[in-house]
């Protein structure tokens, strides 16, 4: 039988497009340096690229990541300085490594376009796989896109599908246009039931998670048709959502329901839940610790 998302996503296969490349003043969410990136833009408005310049550079010195950023913006753009597309990347890149999503977008499209380094798909995914976790958008756009089309390997395809996902939910358009080209819905809830295509496409789902949220673990079994009768049963499908991990000697399958900000919102929601749900005595879980259980458990094979 042919695996349905291999089906999906190759029915509409076409080559890899140049993926989005966002050159702009943006800020991300966890930054707060509004403040030096609307001066700076403001400069740049009135055509005083050097006091942009001037800024960005300022703030680097002190080791300031949006510095770094906004300089790697003005030697890509040629603004104030001469174009330099290698000069340009290494910003991006001392940006990146502090762990700021706009550099690791652009860091990751230098990569897949070879501007000032060696062309190199595989850390351009690991860039924007960097900046997807922490919820850019456009990042989720382009990692989501690279996964789908690159290869017929299912468990990246699934990956690639959540990405877009997460993307789309945001309201990126562009992610929503991709997903009906292959026949996906936006919302995960109203995804066609597929057995066949889990834990993969659930497990996908939760790595695209911030990793310091939260959900609510249900349920954990040996064999991984329990898991989805204890779905099925609770009236659970399309919600829960189900991830293998190494027990003490084999492989189980857990059942985690939500993703919340907080411990104590999943709490919250733990004591609105249905009265058999609450017999149960389930608990929150960072969900940190499940993807580092799905990845575990994938490493083992």
């Amino acid at each position: 039988m042919i695996n349905p998302v291999h089906r999906l996503a190759t029915r509409r296969r076409r080559p890899l497009r140049p993926l989005l490349l966002l050159i702009a003043l943006v800020s991300a969410a966890g930054w707060s340096q509004e403040n030096l990136l609307t001066r700076a833009a403001e400069a740049l408005r009135q055509g005083d690229a050097q006091t942009a310049r001037d800024l960005f550079a300022d703030a680097a010195d002190r080791g300031d990541p949006v510095g770094a950023y906004g300089m790697g913006v003005l030697l890509f753009q040629g603004q104030g300085v001469a174009r330099d597309p290698e000069g340009s990347t290494e910003w991006f890149r001392r940006a990146a490594e502090q762990g700021y999503p706009p550099a690791q977008f652009n860091l990751g499209n230098a990569y897949l376009h070879g501007r000032g380094v060696a062309e190199d798909p595989g850390s351009a995914e690991r860039w924007w796989r960097e900046a997807a976790r922490s919820g850019y958008v456009r990042a989720q756009f382009n990692l989501g896109t690279l996964l789908l089309q690159e290869t017929d390997d299912a468990e990246r395809q699934e990956q690639g599908i959540a990405w877009l996902r997460a993307a789309a939910e945001q309201g990126f358009p562009m992610a929503r246009d991709k997903l009906d080209a292959v026949g996906e819905p936006v919302r995960f809830e109203v995804i066609a039931i597929e057995p066949q295509r889990e834990p993969l496409r659930s497990e996908a789902r939760l790595l695209t998670f911030r990793p310091d949220s939260f959900t609510i673990q249900l349920f954990s079994g040996r064999h991984a048709d329990s898991a989805g009768r204890f779905i099925e049963r609770h009236g659970l499908m399309g919600r829960a959502l189900r991830f293998r991990f190494r027990g003490r000697d084999s492989m189980w399958t857990g059942v985690v329901f939500g993703r919340y900000d907080s411990r104590e919102e999943a709490r919250s929601v733990i004591d609105g839940l249905k009265p058999e749900l609450r017999e149960l005595g389930p608990w929150p879980r960072p969900l940190s610790e499940v993807q580092q259980q799905i990845r575990a458990a994938r490493a083992d094979g």
